[in-house]
């Protein structure tokens, strides 16, 4: 399966997990998560890798090296030991994170080991199993790059219909895309034709002056 599969069967998966809005596709912060996704109690987080090797060429991401409140990317000093520094898990946004891959291509013992924070979901044809379901992460969770990741998404949006004369209401927005799709426009996708796939199939949807 490829990494762009994945992510169709996380939002789709989410969804029937109930969470809404569920986005993906978005570069706001330091972290761009490939799908997250909020219901009424807490956020999860998908990460979606279609090969062993992609899951261990993005260990290093998840590391970084701090003294008090200086940080320091471990990847940006390419893994050197810097006297003075602890070396220590980034935090991350989702309450709940998971790693999702087609059967067996991730063990689940791997996962145990190096990130026992997160769970894991297997992808046979249409069905998607949780093979290690995902601990809440209350310490280790980043609040405040969700909230930046949010707000972004949903400004982005406004803007964005804004410069071809549409009037957004950001709750009907998220409510009109998230609660069908997510906010994920297609490569090459413009508002137009998003708006016209929507309502074929949605009799109600941002409003047009």
């Amino acid at each position: 399966m490829t990494h762009a599969d994945l992510v169709t069967r996380a939002i789709r998966w989410m969804r029937g997990k109930k969470f809404d809005p569920v986005l993906a596709g978005i570069a706001s912060c330091e972290e761009i998560p490939d799908v997250i996704g909020w219901n009424s109690r807490a956020s999860a987080v998908v990460e979606c890798k279609a090969s062993l090797s992609d899951y261990r060429r993005d260990q290093k991401k998840y590391l970084e090296y701090r003294r008090g409140t200086f940080a320091m990317p471990f990847k940006r000093v390419r893994g050197r030991t810097i006297e003075g520094f602890e070396l220590v898990a980034k935090k991350r946004m989702g309450f709940h994170r998971y790693f999702m891959c087609a059967d067996g291509v991730i063990p689940a013992s791997l996962v145990r080991e190096q990130h026992p924070d997160h769970g894991l979901l297997y992808v046979t044809g249409k069905i998607v199993r949780t093979v290690i379901p995902a601990p809440a992460r209350i310490e280790m969770r980043d609040f405040e790059n969700e909230v930046r990741y949010l707000r972004f998404a949903l400004v982005h949006l406004r803007d964005n219909l804004g410069q071809r004369g549409v009037t957004c209401n950001l709750i009907r927005a998220t409510l009109y895309f998230g609660a069908q799709d997510g906010i994920l426009f297609r490569a090459g996708m413009s508002a137009e034709t998003a708006i016209g796939e929507r309502q074929a199939k949605t009799p109600a949807g941002p409003s047009q002056d």
